[in-house]
């Protein structure tokens, strides 16, 4: 399970935009693509948030050169010189940096041996997986707009979907809101709440209060408090009827093995394109299978490549849970790419194409990417 050597390494960060509707602002998207000595391609994204997108492109070029070192890689062998080169100094950019290199190795042993993601993770995996939608937008909508918005998408087909209840609201009015969604969706949901770390720590405990009063109906419960305050995490589980979910800032395996010793949470979502490696991944999802926690990726990515890997991940494991989905995401990435997936009635179903079964124009990918770098290998 070797790729040869590494020969050309190229970088795409497209630039931000709206989405079709008008929902939400789709943030910059970092793209890389590795070229083998035999000439494989094998594509791969990080995990960026603005004004790091450079500073990300710069660490996958340094780890690249460092990586020529080697006559012939594998993922496995690059996770453990990433782990030897960072010396467990975590931190999210760094393992954004490796996620995306780590994702085209995989992508490049898929297309030579001629076997999808899924098919090299797992003998068994699945070919249908679960999925939810993020309802994310920075317009900050009231309760009308985004029960209008709900509808919208089971009028697509999706079943499950997540909320920002205490986004812009109290704790009361965040419950309203929930409510209001309860008694005018055109047809029952699995409803997810993101409190996205609200910064008044009393306001996660104040709507569960509020939620188990009134025999509310939730899913999850999703960062209630910032992933590293593992104590609170903990406390609130105790406290809740509902599974907690955590993890989607944090990366490494050290932070996740602490998090289930203290039994925080009951469904893990460490980014797909931001933990450090699917390798990484792999290890997380087994630990926790041991303890019955779950694993759910996060994907604030393009609905691209990140994630077509996380489609290969889920349909692999044994403990997976739903898979995140960006529905306006999925519209702005669809003239430059033709994922491993398509979503069809709320199910992602895979394409079973080799590696991560992604197609890019790149030369559409280039008019949307306000930066573009390359690095030749010898």
């Amino acid at each position: 399970m070797n790729i040869g050597k590494i020969r050309k390494v190229e970088i795409w960060i497209t630039s931000p935009t709206t989405s079709e509707d008008g929902w939400s602002k789709v943030k910059s998207f970092l793209f890389l693509r590795i070229t083998n000595s035999e000439g494989v391609e094998g594509w791969g994204e990080a995990f960026v948030l603005p004004y790091r997108e450079r500073g990300v492109a710069e660490l996958i070029l340094s780890l690249a050169s460092k990586l020529n070192e080697f006559e012939s890689l594998n993922p496995y062998l690059f996770n453990e010189k990433v782990i030897e080169i960072c010396d467990n100094h975590y931190g999210l950019d760094f393992s954004a940096a490796s996620s995306a290199i780590e994702m085209s190795l995989w992508d490049i042993i898929g297309k030579i041996n001629e076997k999808s993601l899924s098919s090299l993770l797992s003998d068994c995996s699945k070919d249908v997986i679960q999925v939810y939608v993020n309802t994310w937008s920075d317009r900050m909508p009231n309760d009308s707009e985004l029960t209008h918005r709900i509808n919208y998408l089971i009028s697509e087909g999706y079943k499950s979907i997540k909320i920002y209840p205490l986004q812009n609201r109290s704790p009361k009015e965040g419950h309203e809101c929930i409510e209001k969604i309860e008694q005018n969706s055109i047809q029952n949901i699995d409803l997810m709440l993101d409190l996205a770390v609200p910064k008044n720590p009393n306001h996660s405990l104040e709507l569960l209060e509020f939620i188990k009063k009134n025999n509310t109906n939730i899913y999850w419960i999703e960062e209630p408090y910032d992933g590293c305050d593992i104590t609170n995490l903990a406390n609130y589980k105790a406290k809740s009827d509902f599974p907690i979910v955590t993890g989607e800032k944090q990366c490494g395996v050290a932070h996740f093995k602490e998090v289930l010793s203290r039994k925080s949470a009951d469904i893990l979502n460490p980014d797909i394109a931001g933990v450090g490696s699917i390798v990484q991944l792999i290890e997380i999802a087994d630990l926790s299978d041991e303890v019955g926690v779950k694993v759910s990726p996060h994907c604030w990515d393009s609905m691209a490549i990140a994630a077509s890997a996380m489609m290969h991940f889920c349909a692999s494991i044994k403990n997976s849970e739903k898979a995140e989905i960006y529905p306006d995401y999925i519209a702005a990435s669809k003239n430059y790419c033709d994922p491993g997936f398509n979503i069809v009635n709320g199910e992602s179903k895979l394409k079973k194409l080799p590696g991560l079964g992604v197609s890019i124009n790149q030369n559409y990918l280039s008019t949307k990417s306000f930066y573009y770098n390359e690095l030749q290998l010898n």
